[in-house]
């Protein structure tokens, strides 16, 4: 589990938390950070119009056939959109495997690409923010 330092990751749990992990197959390539969908126990980028039925956060880079770990619950560094803001509900956005602002179940608890709130240290890319589910 990745403590909180600097340069925090897509995909990597926060503030050293206590997640929820499964495993699945990829049925494409997924990157870490990315929602993902479950389909036929296969995982996809999950999106606002096809595979709309949402898991959890991909812990790492995968390729089609390898073994990816899902978050499923807990804060994890997640792919967001542009300008998201601390405190904002999430949900799938038109991009694969992004969430944006909306009505979901995720809740950002960091600015996209910004440290504010984060533990000290902590550094986030753009289109990075720690979201919770």
């Amino acid at each position: 589990m990745a403590e909180p330092t600097a340069n925090a990751e897509l995909g990597d749990p926060a503030y050293g938390s206590d997640t929820k992990a499964v495993t699945y197959e990829a049925d494409e390539a997924i990157t870490a950070g990315d929602v993902v969908a479950i389909a036929s126990g296969l995982a996809f980028q999950a999106d606002d119009t096809t595979n709309t039925n949402d898991f959890g956060i991909a812990g790492e880079d995968a390729t089609d056939g390898d073994n990816l770990t899902v978050y499923i619950e807990g804060p994890v560094v997640a792919n967001v959109d542009t300008g998201v803001s601390a405190g904002a509900a999430l949900d799938l956005s038109g991009t694969d495997g992004q969430l944006a602002a909306g009505s979901g179940d995720y809740q950002a608890l960091s600015d996209e690409g910004a440290v504010a709130g984060l533990s000290a240290g902590y550094g986030l890319a753009d289109n990075a923010a720690v979201v919770n589910f």
